[in-house]
């Protein structure tokens, strides 16, 4: 029967989803969720766009709006919150389906693609699981980059228990880890790469400024778009321009 295929897919699907609701959230949210649901919150009560540090909101909108809209029809039960997630991404696993089938792919084709956004969380859902220490050839240098929170901790430390100097770049993570975390990670880094809105964001989860940074690292790169990037190593500053546009 036409069709059949998929139908059985999104039920898969939505069944995975909800079945990992105790699982993985607990019912309860992580920082992430939570800074989007106090995103969503001024919005339903104040009106405003605004992020908990008090500052306009940088994030894309629709989700804090869509958020917002949830609220208002069944309040802040979080078990509902999680269902109708769980629908959303049903709904983009048949939108994967659909793409699919509009760039010409046949039948097959489509439901593979399908079937892959299903169930696939991509290389991050097993990061965790590799260890520096199965690496035979002790690297010079690690890098500690965006990833699953989890693996982030995990090789962080791991370079802290072999003595591996280690270069952490939390970027868009910042937002799920927590002051102490970051703390925690930034303490025995050889280097610190971020843009200076991450700065700015860390030093409110942290409560440091420069100085109590370079306390815990000892090279601070801040990248800042047109206007270059800052370094600050060894009790010195060194401001680096952007490289001229070739006409």
């Amino acid at each position: 029967m036409k069709g059949r295929g998929i139908r059985i897919i999104l039920l898969c699907a939505l069944a995975v989803r909800l079945a990992a609701i105790p699982a993985v959230h607990r019912t309860a949210f992580t920082s992430d969720e939570r800074e989007y649901l106090f995103m969503a919150h001024q919005l339903l009560e104040r009106g405003i766009f605004q992020d908990s540090n008090g500052d306009r909101a940088i994030r894309a909108p629709l989700y804090p709006i869509m958020t917002a809209g949830l609220l208002w029809v069944v309040g802040d039960a979080i078990l509902v919150l999680h269902c109708i997630g769980c629908l959303l991404g049903t709904v983009v696993v048949w939108l994967v389906y659909r793409l699919s089938l509009r760039l010409g792919a046949g039948e097959p084709q489509a439901l593979w693609s399908a079937g892959i956004a299903s169930f696939y969380p991509g290389a991050m859902g097993v990061a965790a699981q590799q260890s520096l220490r199965d690496v035979q050839n002790r690297p010079n240098l690690v890098v500690v980059s965006p990833n699953s929170p989890e693996a982030m901790t995990k090789f962080a430390a791991e370079c802290r228990e072999l003595s591996i100097p280690y270069l952490y770049d939390p970027s868009q993570q910042i937002l799920r880890l927590e002051g102490p975390e970051l703390i925690r990670d930034m303490d025995g880094a050889h280097f610190l790469f971020v843009n200076d809105y991450e700065f700015e964001l860390i030093s409110r989860k942290t409560g440091f400024d420069l100085a109590r940074m370079l306390q815990h690292v000892d090279v601070i790169v801040v990248t800042r778009g047109k206007d270059g990037s800052t370094v600050y190593a060894a009790g010195k500053e060194y401001n680096i321009p952007v490289v001229p546009e070739v006409s």
